[in-house]
């Protein structure tokens, strides 16, 4: 249903209205004074797919084909298609309705982390997380409001639960922050809705509902069992990150071989629990990595809930940390042991961190700060959102998020907007890069990447193929990576005059940073990070998935390159060498044959030693299975030398269970299982 501003599983009456996207019926429409697809490009393909009888009376399908499955009046003069009339079934919608059944489910089953409030019959849902915030709407509360206010960070995906079975939805609608394509509102449990005067602001998900969208516009998809109406859907699609970690599949009686005489024993339908393996979603290895045998080792925590956004060094060697609550950390020389140095700046976020002429400046949600080693100034740019601090050429450059790019020549004591009049004066920017030629590459929300060759005074956006985008990197030799909010990672080898999507297995990529090798890493909230050594060629994990991996940081020569991340629940954690090692003492003699042992101990709770022999060098393989035979985690990837080695494999991020560990090499595959018993 993604590709669809209309998607409705059954049947649609609809007279006097319009759809600016495509749209899909699983069973009947009727459709009268109706256009379809306007605001598309041209020959999108199928614009409208009825899976069962379709009758159109008048109007006008735009850039694309009609397809219908049983019978149709058209053509007739009174409707106009741009392409072609097809009789074909190009949409399977009986696995449509089985798995957006299931995904609202699986969603209503999300914990709440934002706070609902109903007061004088308007209802105000207020979130702080900078991810993902999720609310449960009671539908007696929905039916009665007349106003309704959604308040979370910029950025942000926003999940809406809301109950009841016969809901009424009228009155105002205001989403503050993050786009309204971040916005979902699952109607898990409605049989039948009413919608009439209102902008819905977010794209909506009822399977289980029949919709009379009497009269009102919806910014975004709808997504339902039935619909009738007036409503115009206007085409916004649904792009916030909304991890599905477990799916609850249902099983629907529909037919009956033999009745069953225990009537205490008759049911309609059975859930079952499946583990999902989506992208983005892995769950985590603590001490193995997922490639080349590194392990991770934390380094510090702080506060629960203080989200680790940025990180910096200082120049000492000290390791400056920004978090979600306003905080920041400073570590010794020896990146450990950190303190607090912003006590009393009343901020939430520290969304970047930035080290210039023994300064440290911090952009927040108010405007940039100072330090100067004793306390910490507020600079200009008072109010504004600043996601992204850069230095180039002795400048700084300051990105805001609905605000256009300032620059500061006088380490920020005062501030020029460099986009004022142009597209990117009111754009939603998170992240900008300056290339080594000089070049500002801003990362936005809407608008992809644009770019300006002489200083900010001009701009032009880039067809990256992709308009949402979080993050940008550039390395030395100015291959350009932008990594999007919903549809992977990009690069351009010609200074974003062309663009290819790169082979990476993850849809949302937050953060991007290069070591003095070029060595590429980035970084997903859930499938944890990844490296590349040829420009984008191909990747390889890097580990930690599943530990909500928020920032990066690399530094060090080419001999002596060292990686940091931060992580979701306010962790500091580092790359460290050495999780396939010799074991001490026991066998000085290479070993004969191959040789995978039992792991040790066995049962384990978290903590698990692999040992394995090998009588000749060459590339191997050591890779962890659930009982379904899912890869959870490559423990190694790499070439080894002849003999014996062992790993460590932590699992304290993964369920009590029996796991297959496996070790394959050229001619060779050995498994054992193992038991985790938490």
């Amino acid at each position: 249903a993604k590709d669809y501003n209309l998607f409705v599983l059954y049947d649609v009456v609809q007279p006097s209205a319009d759809t600016e996207g495509k749209v899909a019926v699983g069973n009947d429409a009727s459709f009268g004074n109706y256009s379809i697809g306007d605001k598309l490009p041209a020959n999108s393909g199928n614009v409208l797919v009825v899976g069962g009888s379709l009758t159109y009376t008048s109007g006008r399908v735009y850039n694309g084909n009609v397809v219908y499955g049983n019978s149709t009046n058209l053509p007739i003069s009174a409707v106009s298609i741009d392409g072609d009339l097809i009789n074909d079934n190009p949409i399977n919608f009986a696995s449509a309705i089985t798995y957006l059944e299931n995904l609202s489910i699986t969603l209503a089953s999300y914990s709440v982390s934002g706070t609902t409030t109903y007061q004088w019959t308007g209802l105000t849902l207020e979130g702080t997380d900078p991810y993902l915030n999720v609310f449960e709407v009671d539908g007696a509360d929905l039916t009665a409001s007349t106003s309704m206010t959604i308040n979370v960070p910029n950025g942000s995906a926003v999940l809406v639960n809301i109950s009841g079975d016969d809901i009424s939805w009228s009155g105002g609608l205001t989403v503050t922050g993050t786009a309204i394509s971040n916005v979902l509102y699952n109607f898990y449990e409605a049989q039948n809705m009413t919608i009439s005067g209102i902008d819905v602001r977010g794209s909506i998900l009822a399977p289980f509902t029949h919709v009379n969208f009497v009269a009102g516009v919806q910014n975004g998809q709808m997504i339902c069992k039935s619909l009738e109406g007036s409503g115009q859907f206007n085409n916004t699609k649904f792009v916030g990150n909304i991890p599905v970690r477990n799916i609850t599949n249902i099983a629907t009686l529909t037919s009956v071989m033999e009745e069953e005489t225990n009537s205490g024993n008759n049911s309609g339908s059975a859930t079952v629990a499946v583990n999902g393996n989506g992208t983005d979603t892995g769950t985590g290895s603590g001490s193995g990595s997922e490639s080349g045998g590194e392990t991770w080792e934390k380094v510090d925590s702080f506060l629960e809930g203080q989200i680790v956004w940025s990180m910096t060094y200082a120049s000492d060697g000290s390791i400056l940390v920004g978090t979600w609550g306003g905080a920041i950390y400073q570590s010794n020389v020896n990146g450990t042991d950190f303190s607090r140095i912003n006590n009393g700046m009343t901020v939430g976020f520290i969304w970047s961190l930035l080290v210039k002429d023994d300064y440290f400046f911090a952009g927040t949600e108010q405007g940039v700060y100072r330090y100067d080693g004793s306390e910490w100034t507020k600079l200009g740019l008072d109010g504004k959102d600043v996601r992204s601090l850069v230095e180039s050429n002795g400048k700084i450059y300051a990105a805001v998020w609905g605000g256009g790019i300032y620059v500061s020549s006088n380490n920020g004591e005062t501030w020029a907007a460099i986009t004022t009049g142009g597209i990117l004066e009111y754009a939603a920017i998170q992240d900008i890069a300056v290339s080594s030629d000089g070049k500002i590459y801003a990362a936005t929300l809407g608008l992809g990447v644009c770019v300006s060759s002489d200083g900010g005074e001009s701009w032009t956006k880039l067809e990256v193929g992709y308009d949402y985008i979080w993050s940008i990197g550039i390395t030395s030799g100015n291959v350009i990576f932008a990594g999007t909010y919903g549809s992977g990672l990009y690069a351009s080898n010609d200074a974003g005059a062309t663009w290819y999507k790169v082979d990476l297995d993850a849809h949302y990529v937050y953060d991007i940073t290069m070591d003095s090798n070029n060595n590429v890493y980035v970084s997903t909230l859930l499938g944890g990070v990844y490296v590349t050594s040829n420009n984008g060629a191909s990747f390889e994990s890097e580990g930690m998935s599943g530990f909500g991996v928020s920032s990066m940081l690399t530094t060090g020569d080419a001999e002596n390159v060292s990686l940091m991340v931060g992580t979701s629940d306010g962790s500091i954690y580092k790359k460290v060498d050495g999780s396939t090692t010799d074991v001490d003492g026991e066998e000085d003699e290479l070993p004969t044959e191959f040789r995978l042992d039992q792991n040790y101990p066995n049962p384990f709770n978290p903590s698990t030693t692999i040992q394995f022999a090998i009588p000749e060098a060459g590339n191997y393989k050591l890779i962890v299975y659930n009982i379904l035979g899912e890869r959870v985690t490559t423990l190694v990837n790499s070439e080894l030398s002849a003999g014996t080695h062992k790993i460590v494999f932590n699992a304290s991020h993964y369920a009590s269970g029996v796991y297959i560990y496996q070790l394959v090499g050229k001619n060779l595959s050995m498994t054992k299982k193992m038991v985790l018993l938490k």
